[in-house]
Order: C-alpha cells, then structure tokens, then sequence
C-alpha cells in the first residue's frame, strides 16, 4: 500500500457519533475510518480521524445534534410547533392505502431562528408516531430539514410509547440532501448515568494523530489538528519577522539622529549668521 501522502482521500466510513450537552459544554464528536484510492480502487485504511466540535452550553449551533436523534424516532417535535390543521390538499390513494396515516400541515420553527412550516405524516393507530415530517422555511420548495421513519419499538419508562426502530435525518443545502440513517434498538427515554459517563469520557479522551478539534467556546474561533507540529519554514517567517522589526527600529533611530543633527547645525548657522550682521553695523558711522 503506498504512503498516505501519495494517495487521495475518496471518503470515510462513519463508525461513532456521540452528542453531549452540559454546564461545561454542548460538544459534537464523531468517528471515521478513512478511506483512499489506489490505482482507482477504494482502499479501507485502518487509520480512524476523529473529528471534536466544542460549543458553549446555550449555543444554538448545536441545536440539530440536540433533537435529531429524538426527532427520527418518531418523537418529540410538538413544542416546535404552533398550529396544526389536517392537509387538506394530501393525496386521496395514500389514505386509501393505508388509513392509519394523517397529513398534517401547520406553522412552527426549526429554532428561535427559523420560522416556517411543518407537514407530518402521522400514524393515529400507533401513538400518532410521525413518520415524515419535513420542515420548510418561507417561499422554499425545498424542506429545510425533513424525518424519515420506519419500524416501531416498545419505549422504555418514563413514556411507556412506540417509537420508530429507525430513521434518517436529511438537511438541505443548496438542493443538496445531507442525510443521516438511525437504529434505535438501545433507545432510552431517560437518563442513563452509564451512559452518560461512556459518551463524556470520549470526550475528555486523547484523540488519535491528525484528529480535528474545532473550538468555539471563546470569543475567536480556534481549530487545531491533534499532533500537528510547526513546520521550520514557519519559524523561519517568525524569527525573519523578528529580525525586520529589529532592523527596522535600528533605521528609524538613525533617522531620527540625524534629523536632529540637522536641524542643529541649522540651528547654528543661523545664530552665527546673526552674530556677523550685529557686528558689521556696529562698524558702520
């Protein structure tokens, strides 16, 4: 296999995601085996770039993380939303098909930010379990952010409802679909402390070589890549830095010395020139 710097990275195999969200910090960590080309063919790699997003604990940024994993089991998306109303102009053949599912259509928001419109499939005889739901910001085609989901699961305490044995979470941009698959088979409804410490201790860990940590708890943005080391061609340009201001102070006071030279032997010539011109009148009857 050649060297890694020879070959061009294709894509990744995402293994892990984990979501924190704390008084020290709302933080995104995810996993992947990074995958390369060899004369056109995909080659696993057994190296695995970690990637560490850090944001303050009310950051809005990480609101996505924060409900996705809820929202694609068929959960959770009632206080985003503020009217609801039967979609009157829904397709006559899907209720015909399967009379359980209602569309629905209402206005809400996304977050504090994003206003607009929701339109849900909902299953009436499971718990009213959403199985689409897309999200539309005002005069888009597009949804913003759209659910899919699939299966049904017996909840755990404290809800005692069915929830959907998986889902995806698509987001769109520019017409892109980004989307996300979730397995719900270890789902639970309520704090779990084991759990809790698993996915915090991850975040507290050393992160592999050439891992990405991005930093935005400060008031600047700082990323840094896990075992980067300053290149001598860098500390060469600081240490030439150095020297130019140096040289550059040394010229500027040599200016200022001589100016004041100068500015002295004008000084001078003048009060010579004046002595000479008192004398001669004093010489003239």
């Amino acid at each position: 296999m050649p060297p890694l710097s020879q070959m061009d990275v294709v894509a990744g195999v995402h293994l892990n995601e984990y979501a924190i969200f704390n008084s020290e910090y709302s933080g995104l960590l995810s996993d992947t085996l990074l995958t390369y080309a060899e004369d056109g063919d995909a080659v696993i790699d057994k190296n695995i770039q970690s990637t560490k997003i850090l944001y303050a604990p009310d950051d809005i940024s990480m609101f996505g993380f924060a409900v996705k994993y809820k929202w694609t089991t068929g959960r959770g998306m009632s206080k985003y939303i503020n009217t609801l109303s039967i979609d009157e102009n829904a397709p006559t053949e899907e209720s015909q098909n399967n009379s359980s599912l209602v569309r629905l259509t209402g206005s809400g928001f996304l977050n504090p930010n994003y206003s607009g419109t929701w339109k849900l499939i909902v299953d009436v005889e499971n718990d009213y379990l959403v199985r689409e739901a897309s999200f539309f910001r005002p005069k888009k085609e597009i949804p913003f952010v759209q659910v899919k989901t699939s299966g049904k699961l017996i909840e755990s305490k404290p809800v005692n409802l069915p929830i959907a044995a998986s889902g995806s979470w698509s987001h769109f941009i520019n017409g892109q679909e980004i989307k996300t698959d979730y397995h719900h088979d270890n789902f639970a409804g309520s704090y779990d402390k084991d759990v809790y410490d698993l996915v915090y201790s991850r975040f507290e860990e050393d992160l592999p070589v050439h891992s990405i940590v991005q930093d935005y708890r400060g008031e600047e943005y700082v990323s840094t890549i896990v075992g980067a080391k300053k290149t001598k061609s860098k500390e060469r340009d600081v240490n030439s830095v150095k020297k130019d201001k140096s040289t550059t102070g040394y010229y500027y006071l040599i200016l200022v010395i001589a100016i004041f030279a100068v500015l002295l032997f004008v000084f001078y010539m003048r009060k010579r020139s004046g002595v000479k011109s008192t004398k001669l009148r004093k010489n003239t009857p």
